[in-house]
């Protein structure tokens, strides 16, 4: 694999892990100064909407997927 793809890899992966982060981080914004119950938290959750997690779940499909093809690329140029 080249460097180049690591690093892609690599940068659409952590966006996931950042996506997620931003998730749970601005849930605990909209929660500060109130009853630290699991359910006013949930509700928090549920109010940012889908976007965040949806767009995390693309890149690690993404980063996933990309990996995937360039070890059998990788693979298939070695048997040449």
């Amino acid at each position: 694999m080249g460097d180049t793809a690591v690093k892609f890899i690599c940068t659409l992966w952590g966006a996931a892990v950042a996506l997620i982060a931003t998730r749970y981080l601005c849930a605990a914004i909209l929660t500060a100064g109130m009853n630290p119950d699991e359910a006013t938290f949930q509700m928090a959750l549920n109010s940012l909407g889908p976007l965040l997690p949806i767009l995390s779940a693309i890149c690690l499909l993404g980063g996933t997927a990309f990996a995937v093809v360039e070890v059998l690329s990788a693979l298939r140029g070695r048997k040449k």
